[in-house]
C-alpha cells in the first residue's frame, strides 16, 4: 500500500537534520491554529529530545506518529496511521473536544478500544501519575478540560477526569494527551518547558525509545529555573494613544459600583481621563439586540479605535470572540490592559466570560482563594505601600503566563506581564473597598493600582484631546 506523506511535514519541517542513529517520528499535526504551536516549538523539542522529525520527508518508517486529528483528511489517512500502527509504530494522539474532530478521534482510539468523552469538571486541580513519561515534569500548566478517558491507564488527572492515558495492544502503545495540556496558549505563545518535555517523554514511551543521556532542551530547562521579573524599562515602540482609560464594569451588583468609583479616582490621579464602554444592555451588560452583530458594532472594537491608553475591564459582562481578538492585538501592539476579576459562587459564569479574555494572554482567574494576609513580591511597584492588614476571600490566578506580585493563603491574586510590546495586568478589585478590609489595608491597594496602572502606560506618547 503506498502511504501519503502529509503536506504539513513537509512544509513545516525543511530545516530538521535527518540523522540515521536517530528515532524517526512522524508530527502530523496541520499547520492552522493553536497546533502550529506544537508545529514548530514541538518539533525543536523532538529534535533536541533525540528524535528525526524530518523522517517522513525522507522515507523512513516512524518509530512513532505524533498526530492531531484534524490533520487527516478521511478515513483514509486514519487507516494509514493505524497501519503504521500495526508495523510496530508508537502512538501518541494529541486530542481535542471539537465536534469535527470525534469521528477521526474515535477511529484512531477505537482499536485500542480507548473512549473519550465529555464530563463535567468541579476540581481542576491536576495530578500526575507515577510513570516515565511524567517523570521529573513539575510545573504543567493545563487549561480546564472537560473530557475523560475510559479504558486507560490514567497518565493525568483533572479533578476526577482522567485527561491523559496510556494503553498497550500487543507490542505497541498508545498515548493520549489533550490538547490543553500540550500547547496551552494561544498560536503565537510559545509553549512552557514541562508541556514540552511531557511531549517528548510521551514520544519515548510510546516509541519504546530511551531519551539521550542530556536533558532534552537544556536552554529552556535552565531558562525555567530563573523566576520571572518585570521589565522595568519601558518597551520601545509602544506609539502615540490618548489620554483616556475607557473602563468595561458596567455591573449594579456585587460592590461594582464602588469598585468603579475606586478605579475612576486612582485614573484620575495618575493623569488619565475615564469613560465608559459603550455595551447595550443585556446579560450582565452584554451586547443585546442583535442575534449576530456587525464585528465593527461590538463594544470593545468601537472603543479600541479611539486608540485609548488603557482598557479596564471587569467582570461584568460576557465577550464577543471578536472583541477578545481585537483586544488581544491592541496590548500586543502596545496597548495596555487592566483586568479585575470579581464573582461569587452565584456568579461564577462571570469569571468564565473573563477568562475568555484572559485565557488569550495565558492566564484564567477562578475562585477558592481563602483569607490571610498578603505576601508582597520584591519589586518596585509592591514597596512601601504602607500598612497591609488581612484580605478576605477572594479570586486566585492560574496560568504559565506572568509575574505574581501578590500572593495570599498560597495564590496569586495580582500578576503583570508584558506580551509583545503592551502590558496585561490582572488584580483582584476587592481590596480597593473598606467594606471588605481595614481603610488602611484599601487604601494600600488603591496605592498598588496607581502604581500598575503607570507602570502599564510606561513608554506611550500620550496626547490630550
Amino acid at each position: 500500500m503506498a502511504r501519503r506523506m502529509w503536506p504539513v511535514v513537509l512544509l513545516l519541517m525543511p530545516v530538521l537534520c535527518r540523522a540515521e542513529d536517530r528515532p524517526a517520528c512522524w508530527l502530523v499535526v496541520g499547520d492552522k491554529g493553536r497546533v502550529t504551536a506544537l508545529a514548530r516549538d514541538g518539533a525543536q523539542a523532538l529534535v533536541e529530545g533525540g528524535f528525526d522529525v524530518a523522517s517522513a520527508a525522507l522515507g523512513r518508517s516512524p518509530k512513532v506518529v505524533i498526530v492531531y486529528p484534524r490533520a487527516l483528511k478521511g478515513s483514509s489517512e486514519v487507516g494509514v496511521v493505524n497501519e503504521l500502527v500495526d508495523e510496530g509504530a508508537g502512538l501518541v494522539v494529541v486530542y481535542s473536544l471539537a465536534s469535527d474532530l470525534r469521528l477521526p478521534t474515535d477511529r484512531l482510539l477505537s482499536p485500542w478500544h480507548v473512549r473519550l468523552r465529555a464530563a463535567s469538571l468541579i476540581n481542576a486541580d491536576i495530578t500526575l501519575e507515577d510513570h516515565p513519561i511524567t517523570a521529573g515534569i513539575e510545573g504543567l500548566f493545563v487549561w480546564r478540560v472537560g473530557a475523560t478517558l475510559a479504558d486507560t491507564d490514567p497518565l493525568i488527572r483533572q479533578g476526577d477526569n482522567v485527561i491523559a492515558g496510556v494503553s498497550t495492544r500487543g507490542g505497541n502503545r498508545l498515548v493520549a494527551l489533550p490538547l490543553d495540556a500540550v500547547v496551552p496558549g494561544q498560536q503565537g505563545d510559545e509553549i512552557p518547558w514541562p508541556n514540552l518535555r511531557l511531549l517528548v517523554q510521551a514520544a519515548h514511551w510510546a516509541a519504546r525509545t530511551e531519551p539521550p543521556a542530556r536533558t532534552a532542551l537544556p536552554a529552556l530547562s535552565a531558562a525555567a529555573l530563573d523566576s520571572p521579573a518585570l521589565p522595568s524599562e519601558a518597551p520601545q515602540g509602544r506609539g502615540e494613544y490618548r489620554r483616556l482609560a475607557y473602563l468595561d464594569l458596567d455591573a449594579e451588583d456585587e460592590n461594582w459600583p464602588a469598585i468603579r468609583e475606586a478605579v475612576e479616582a486612582i485614573l484620575k490621579a495618575t493623569g488619565l481621563e475615564a469613560d465608559d464602554v459603550r455595551v447595550r444592555s443585556g446579560r450582565d451588560g452584554e451586547a443585546g439586540g442583535e442575534e449576530t452583530p456587525e464585528p465593527r458594532s461590538l463594544p470593545l472594537v468601537r472603543s479600541l479605535k479611539d486608540n485609548p491608553a488603557l482598557v479596564v475591564l471587569g467582570s461584568c459582562r460576557a465577550f464577543d470572540d471578536t472583541e477578545v481578538v481585537a483586544l488581544g492585538a491592541f496590548v500586543r501592539a502596545g496597548g495596555a490592559l487592566l483586568v479585575l476579576p470579581r464573582a461569587t459562587h452565584l456568579s461564577n459564569m462571570r469569571l468564565v466570560d473573563v477568562n475568555a479574555v484572559l485565557t488569550e494572554f495565558g492566564m484564567a482567574a477562578s475562585l477558592g482563594r481563602g483569607d490571610g494576609t498578603p505576601e508582597f513580591a520584591s519589586s518596585s511597584l509592591t514597596q512601601d505601600l504602607g500598612k497591609v492588614g488581612k484580605l478576605t476571600t477572594g479570586i486566585l490566578l492560574v496560568g504559565y503566563r506572568g509575574v505574581d506580585l501578590v500572593t495570599c493563603a498560597g495564590y496569586p491574586l495580582v500578576r503583570a506581564d508584558e506580551t509583545g510590546i503592551g502590558r496585561i495586568a490582572v488584580a483582584d478589585p476587592l481590596p480597593l473597598l473598606s467594606t471588605h478590609v481595614d481603610a488602611d489595608t484599601a487604601a494600600a491597594w488603591s496605592n498598588l493600582i496607581g502604581r500598575l496602572v503607570v507602570w502599564l502606560t510606561q513608554g506611550m506618547q500620550i496626547k490630550a484631546d
